[in-house]
């Protein structure tokens, strides 16, 4: 008898160690768990954060339709038009009439195999998954332009150049995290809570998730400000169900969020599924609208 408690105690000894050694090796940071990598190896390999990545892996594209609409339900699409326009308009709202080639229709999220931003700053710093989002109209042509041999910025020289954005996700055993679509219009979805989803997954768990957003990101045909504004952002795991893709029936979990600022209130729905990552996005934006993702396409390249 004495044996087997003791044998039940060392079990019990050995799995508190491994349950310490697993926290150990994450940080908590505004509500996201970060891994804990050496930094000198990050420093010189920029897909550190990548190669355990179980949804999102290097060399994987995820293409997803967009949509938008207003509180009545009236469709909308974004117009993308060329930087070098200035001081016209980048982009503008348009009804869902008035649709053209310069209509933004898909959006494609790319986790590259090598780096999509290698600036010294983020050399050793940089705790994400470096991803790329290109913007797409109806074709599935990218907005962007090509680049004479001889433009002034040697690293556009030659090339076509996306309009669409680098950025990151975080993607570990403890959570995955990722930024919203974030150019042009999109940039008012910095205000809005970012997917997020905390492992394991149980239907009413909740958590919560904070921001400082900088005046850069303020534009004047929503909102500008000067200081830093916290966003904070709630979550609940609302049901798991059935949901009809792209892909089929997926059983996915139903999460609600619920974004403030100084600005008002924000929301996101999302459907997450394991295999997939999130399948549907709907973000409610301080201006009323929604910005619908709704993924139909993941691919290799």
């Amino acid at each position: 008898m004495l044996k087997y408690i003791y044998s039940l105690s060392l079990i019990f000894f050995f799995n508190k160690m491994l349950l310490q050694a697993q926290q150990d090796s994450f940080f908590l940071e505004q509500g996201v768990w970060i891994e804990k990598l050496d930094p000198i190896k990050s420093k010189n390999d920029v897909l550190s954060y990548t190669y355990d990545n179980q949804i999102y892996k290097a060399g994987t594209a995820f293409t997803y339709s967009l949509k938008m609409e207003d509180s009545l339900q009236n469709q909308y699409v974004c117009n993308f038009y060329h930087l070098d326009n200035f001081p016209a308009p980048d982009w503008e709202l348009v009804s869902e009439r008035a649709a053209d080639s310069t209509s933004v229709r898909y959006l494609t999220m790319e986790v590259p195999r090598t780096a999509v931003f290698e600036h010294p700053a983020f050399l050793g710093t940089y705790t994400q998954t470096q991803i790329r989002f290109d913007y797409k109209n109806t074709h599935k042509a990218t907005f962007g332009r090509y680049y004479p041999a001889d433009h002034w910025n040697p690293d556009y020289q030659g090339k076509f150049i996306s309009d669409g954005e680098g950025t990151g996700l975080i993607e570990n055993k403890k959570n995955i995290w990722m930024h919203p679509p974030r150019t042009r219009y999109f940039g008012i979805n910095q205000l809005t809570p970012y997917p997020l989803i905390q492992f394991p997954i149980v239907v009413g768990t909740k958590w919560s998730w904070e921001l400082l957003v900088g005046g850069h990101w303020g534009n004047k045909r929503w909102a500008e400000w000067k200081e830093n504004v916290l966003v904070t952002s709630a979550y609940e795991v609302k049901e798991k169900i059935i949901l009809n893709t792209a892909f089929g029936k997926l059983e996915c979990y139903r999460v609600a969020c619920e974004g403030k600022s100084p600005f008002g209130k924000t929301y996101l729905t999302y459907y997450f599924n394991p295999d997939y990552g999130f399948v549907l996005m709907e973000f409610t934006s301080i201006d009323g609208k929604k910005t619908i993702l709704e993924l139909i396409e993941k691919s290799k390249f």
